[in-house]
């Protein structure tokens, strides 16, 4: 990856012949994949989700959540009631990583509450899909 952001930057860098805009376009597409290269941290409290990054903190809260997809690597909580174009931008994706799935979907499901949408494993043995 790092790679491929050198050479579109030397690109840009020559494109412009500038090696401002080269530099400049490195740094951009390098933050923009902050995610990828360093630990990204969430703490589920009353208040919501809270997501810590490098450069950012935020707090989602609870009853901005309207679906919740489980699978075997985790949760995405989304904040629309059905699949949407921004859907992968806007849900936040929890994964278990080795941490307890059974207490991770219990604090998520009485945090959200009865009104949202819940799609997927119903419990740490289930792979399929539940419809409803």
């Amino acid at each position: 990856m790092l790679v491929a952001i050198l050479i579109i930057a030397t690109g840009l860098g020559v494109l412009t012949a500038s090696s401002f805009w080269g530099v400049f376009g490195a740094v951009v597409l390098f933050l923009s994949l902050e995610g990828f290269y360093f630990p990204t941290r969430y703490e589920l409290s009353a208040e919501g989700v809270s997501v810590a990054r490098m450069s950012s903190r935020s707090v989602r809260p609870w009853d901005t959540f309207r679906r919740v997809y489980q699978d075997r690597a985790g949760l995405t909580l989304s904040t629309y009631r059905g699949r949407r174009f921004m859907e992968p931008y806007r849900a936040i994706r929890l994964l278990f990583d080795g941490g307890d799935q059974v207490a991770i979907v219990a604090r998520v499901r009485a945090s959200v509450g009865n009104d949202v949408e819940w799609l997927g494993a119903t419990d740490a043995n289930e792979g399929q899909e539940a419809q409803g």
